[in-house]
């Protein structure tokens, strides 16, 4: 008899996505990755499949930080600008559903974003906020990452 045929589950499928979509951003694969977030976000609306609320959460910081660094990276200011904006609402409506460590790779992210579009103000104030928190709430590679930015713009 032949090998037995294994399905792949949905949330296999999701998460093989996921994986691929990280793996193209690592890449400079910037399509490929936008193509892999934009199936996997169909498939998360459309639900066809029972996933948790941590998923959910999970894929959204995904999408955030993913799309700022491609458009950081391939220097289109509209869609950067319109991805900031997102950002900005997102993390308003998920607040309460993500951790701070994934809020603090969030906020790294748009803050290179307010730079890369020219915002320096408000990534200013970005800095401020997540350079002097109490340092048990940042991670020590964010918390040197922001230091050494700031040493290197003083």
């Amino acid at each position: 008899m032949d090998a037995a045929i294994q399905q792949v589950l949905p949330n296999e499928y999701l998460e093989g996505i996921l994986e691929y979509s990280t793996s193209c951003l690592g890449l400079g694969y910037f399509e490929e990755m936008q193509t892999g977030l934009n199936t996997a976000g169909t498939f998360v609306q459309q639900r066809r499949f029972d996933h948790s609320s941590s998923f959910s959460v999970s894929f959204v910081y995904m999408h955030i930080c993913y799309t700022l660094i491609m458009y950081i990276y391939t220097g289109n200011m509209e869609k950067l600008r319109d991805a900031i904006k997102k950002t900005e609402e997102k993390i308003i409506l998920y607040d309460k559903q993500l951790s701070i460590e994934r809020k603090l790779v969030i906020y790294v992210n748009l803050r290179n974003a307010y730079i890369a579009s020219g915002t320096s103000d408000k990534a200013e104030k970005l800095l401020e906020l997540l350079l002097y928190k109490e340092s048990k709430f940042v991670r020590s590679d964010v918390y040197n990452d922001l230091f050494l930015s700031r040493v290197f713009h003083s």
